[in-house]
């Protein structure tokens, strides 16, 4: 909806053939949506599949949090280097997601102990 402040993969086809066809291929996850994230923290090699429920909370305006209450989230971590800075360690990481919740990647980061 763009009557609402929201950032968001916005679909559009210049015919009606191209929008139907990206929109085949967003809910057969033909359509991959990548992100390159550094979080904190040294996070152990080899891809990783977080697939947690994520809810908006009602009580904190803008906030999301892993819940069972919540929908489905899907997404795939692989951590790509390693670096160290004032004795403080991140990882810079390749995100794949498939569903797009609300702070999906920060939530499911933070779920896997990488904010």
């Amino acid at each position: 909806r763009l009557d609402t402040p929201s950032s968001g993969l916005i679909l559009v086809g210049k015919t009606f053939k191209g929008y139907y066809t990206l929109r085949w291929q967003m809910d057969t996850y033909e359509l991959g949506r990548e992100y390159l994230v550094l979080v904190h923290g040294r996070m152990p090699e080899g891809k990783r599949v977080v697939n947690a429920k994520i809810k908006v909370s009602k009580v904190t305006q803008a906030s999301s949090l892993v819940s069972e209450e919540g929908k489905p989230a899907w997404s795939q971590i692989e951590p790509l280097l390693f670096l160290e800075r004032c004795g403080e360690q991140f990882s810079l990481v390749l995100v794949t997601i498939r569903t797009g919740r609300t702070h999906q990647i920060r939530v499911h980061a933070k779920h896997i102990g990488h904010p």
